[in-house]
């Protein structure tokens, strides 16, 4: 196993060109609408009952383009194609995003608490109409498939209403349908468009962890730092982590407060838009002569394998790749539960939403595929002394055409993701294949001492 070792960082060229913003056709979604209909034939379903609300907002988006904010809606496909979506007072107007063509329906118990709600048919009535009754087979597609079919986490009411209408037994989960991991629709890129909607968001959200990780200095409290992301109000799927110091940083998901940093804390920062995450933990501390104590070894005993396993990861992947072969190249290094903690999959399917599924645990027998878009995101978090470790950036797998489709269609984002491929190889020394498409500005770049961004990790030998 080659080995980490620290060098200097001359110049990183991170990405400044502004991505173009994609917006995805009405043939685009027609063809996902298209192949959730042949699913449905071949499981002799003849209605698909999507629910969305504000947080699971991406089965609904994926389909239609419409995204539920403030409220929950409900889309209604019938076999024939007809599309439905029930929709709050203020989801209604908004609705009109969609390009599709779609019978809307003012569902008034999807509204908020206390507004107007005298105009709405019953749910019953709806449902009826669109042809859900006696004869019906209802596909419920939720946010989480399980192991019993008649699980459903669609809000019970729905739910009820519609296996009054048509038997217990002729509704059940579908959600499969779009996040399988073997034939999920949305865990798989079919067109450049997407990549290119993609890299977009990956090139903004890296960016701004760049700037968060350029600003740290003693003294500056977590708000103060948030600030130099220079974040925009493009809609998010997590929210912001600037986090300094053992208590904060152990929460988690903690968002940034007046906390100030002082030189030795950990340190984490994450951003996170619709379609992209990216995040960072490690030690605010300028060199090795900041490390003392039960710190003094923490770069050669602690970062330096969590950053082999990195590399190893990236450069496991490969269409065909077995994705428990990966997962146990991973623990290979870091399994030792005491020394590195991880406890997650290290790894998953990333879409619009942060994380939809993960092929990546013990005995998976799982392939990469092309058009899998995955998160490296490998959580490394040692108790005594306290150390965490995250290098976490998003790629997409393609093969030659979809490789060449983006060079056609969206040349420049082809030429920013193959300046970062060549970064990672002749820089940090991670030798990716040609089929990897790092996303993120600032590839597996890591700086073991936060304060100095000249220092990096990279391989040696």
């Amino acid at each position: 196993m080659r080995k980490a070792g620290i060098e200097a960082l001359s110049a990183y060229p991170v990405e400044q060109e502004e991505s173009d913003l994609v917006y995805f056709t009405k043939d685009e979604l027609e063809s996902r609408v298209e192949a959730l209909l042949g699913m449905m034939q071949v499981r002799g379903i003849t209605h698909a009952v999507v629910y969305g609300d504000r947080e699971h907002f991406a089965n609904i988006e994926y389909l239609t383009g419409f995204d539920p904010r403030f409220e929950e809606s409900l889309l209604l496909i019938e076999t024939s194609g007809r599309l439905t979506l029930l929709l709050g007072n203020e989801c209604y107007g908004y609705s009109q995003l969609s390009p599709l063509s779609i019978n809307r329906v003012l569902f008034q118990d999807f509204s908020l608490q206390g507004q107007p709600r005298e105009k709405s048919q019953s749910l019953c009535d709806i449902l009826a109409e669109c042809g859900i009754g006696d004869g019906a087979t209802v596909g419920l597609i939720g946010i989480k498939y399980y192991g019993h079919p008649q699980t459903s986490d669609i809000p019970s009411y729905i739910v009820d209403e519609v296996r009054r209408l048509v038997g217990y037994q002729n509704a059940f989960n579908f959600t499969d349908a779009l996040t399988h991991l073997s034939y999920g629709l949305r865990l798989r890129i079919r067109t450049p468009e997407e990549i290119a909607y993609y890299e977009n968001a990956a090139n903004r959200t890296s960016l701004a962890v760049h700037n968060i990780i350029s600003g740290l200095r003693p003294g500056i409290s977590e708000l103060e730092a948030s600030r130099n992301a220079r974040y925009d109000a493009s809609p998010i799927n997590m929210f912001p982590i600037v986090n300094f110091g053992e208590t904060n940083v152990k929460l988690g998901l903690r968002s940034p407060g007046q906390r100030e940093l002082s030189e030795g804390d950990p340190v984490t920062v994450c951003y996170a838009i619709r379609g992209s995450l990216v995040a960072r933990s490690g030690l605010a501390v300028y060199g090795p002569q900041s490390l003392r104590g039960p710190w003094q070894n923490a770069v050669e005993d602690f970062y330096f394998p969590y950053f082999g396993a990195i590399a190893g990861w990236y450069e496991a992947l490969e269409i065909g790749a077995v994705a428990g072969s990966i997962y146990s190249g991973v623990m290979d290094i870091l399994g030792d539960r005491e020394r590195f903690g991880l406890y997650l999959n290290p790894g998953h399917n990333i879409a619009t939403d942060e994380w939809v599924n993960s092929p990546f645990f013990a005995g998976s027998e799982h392939e990469i595929v092309s058009g899998h878009y995955l998160q490296c995101d490998i959580i490394a978090a040692r108790s005594n002394p306290f150390m965490q470790a995250i290098v976490e950036d998003g790629v997409i797998i393609a093969d030659e055409a979809l490789r060449d489709a983006l060079r056609r269609r969206h040349p420049a984002v082809a030429r920013r993701i193959e300046r970062r491929k060549t970064f990672m190889r002749e820089t940090l020394g991670i030798n990716i294949s040609d089929c990897v498409l790092p996303l993120s500005n600032i590839p597996a770049l890591y700086h073991p001492y936060m304060l100095d961004n000249s220092v990096i990790l990279t391989l040696r030998g």
